[in-house]
């Protein structure tokens, strides 16, 4: 994930935890916290999945179109194939 989005979102959760304590009190935040960290473990499971899913598929192809794939790609999921390939070789 690009660095801005997880700053982004890193201050948005804590404004957000912040003013639902400001409205509703320490136990509502701290629950607000535990949603939060939950919703964020469901995406990262989420897109581990995905990124799974993709791999597969990718080491069905041959070389060449493995190749193709790979120029193709986000830069991001490149990066994560490219170690997958490096932990499986």
């Amino acid at each position: 994930m690009n660095r801005l989005w997880k700053i982004v979102g890193a201050a948005g959760a804590f404004i957000s935890v912040y003013l639902v304590r400001q409205h509703f009190g320490t136990a509502a935040s701290a629950v607000a916290v535990a949603v939060l960290l939950l919703a964020w473990w469901l995406l990262h499971l989420y897109t581990e999945r995905r990124l799974d899913g993709l791999y597969s598929r990718f080491q069905r192809l041959d070389s060449e179109q493995k190749a193709q794939a790979l120029s193709e790609l986000d830069p991001e999921i490149r990066k994560d194939i490219e170690k997958r390939i490096a932990k499986n070789c």
